[in-house]
C-alpha cells in the first residue's frame, strides 16, 4: 500500500514538473511573439512623424548597428514612398557602418508607417552580405537539415540581438 502511494505521489510530482516546464516554455514563446510583433518593431520610433522618415531610419539603423557591434556612419542610399491612396508609407535604405576591425559593413533597413499605431515600424532589417552568407556562394551546397539548422540559428541570433537592442546596453538608445 505504501509503495502504491509513493508511486502515485512520484507520478504527480513528475506531472507537476512537466506542466511547469510546459508553462515556462509557453510563456517564453508568448513573450517572443509579443516582443517580435509588437514591442521591437516600434521601439524608439514613437513620436517621429511620417514625413520625418530620415530620422526614423537613422534611429532604426543606429539601434541595429549597436546590437551588431558596428558603428553607424550614414546612409549610402535611402528611399521614401508614400502611396497615393490610403495612409501607407515606406522607407528603406542601406546604412554604411564601421566594423570593429575597421572594415565597412552595410545594414539594410526597411520601415513602414503604421496608421493604426501612428508611428514607423521596423518591417525587417539585416546585415547585407554578412560572413554567414558565404555558405550560399560555396560549391558545396548545404543539405535540408543544414539549411534548417542555419535558419533556426539565424532566427535565434536575430531575436537575441533585438532583445539586447531593447533591454540591454543598446536599450539606452535615444532617438
Amino acid at each position: 500500500m505504501a509503495a502504491h502511494i509513493k508511486e502515485k505521489t512520484g507520478r504527480r510530482r513528475l506531472a507537476r514538473v512537466g506542466w511547469t516546464l510546459f508553462a515556462a516554455v509557453l510563456l517564453g514563446v508568448g513573450f517572443m511573439i509579443w516582443f517580435g510583433a509588437w514591442r521591437y518593431p516600434g521601439y524608439g520610433l514613437s513620436g517621429i512623424s511620417k514625413t520625418d522618415y530620415a530620422r526614423a531610419m537613422t534611429v532604426a539603423a543606429r539601434g541595429m548597428a549597436i546590437s551588431e557591434g558596428l558603428t553607424f556612419e550614414d546612409f549610402d542610399f535611402m528611399k521614401f514612398r508614400e502611396v497615393e491612396r490610403g495612409s501607407e508609407a515606406y522607407a528603406w535604405g542601406a546604412a554604411r557602418c564601421r566594423a570593429v576591425g575597421g572594415g565597412t559593413e552595410y545594414l539594410w533597413v526597411y520601415l513602414d508607417w503604421s496608421e493604426k499605431r501612428g508611428q514607423w515600424l521596423r518591417n525587417y532589417s539585416l546585415v547585407l552580405a554578412g560572413p554567414e552568407d558565404e555558405i550560399y556562394y560555396t560549391r558545396l551546397r548545404p543539405g535540408q537539415r543544414d539549411r534548417a539548422a542555419m535558419a533556426l540559428k539565424r532566427i535565434w541570433r536575430m531575436n537575441r540581438l533585438h532583445l539586447w537592442e531593447v533591454y540591454g546596453e543598446g536599450g539606452a538608445l535615444t532617438p
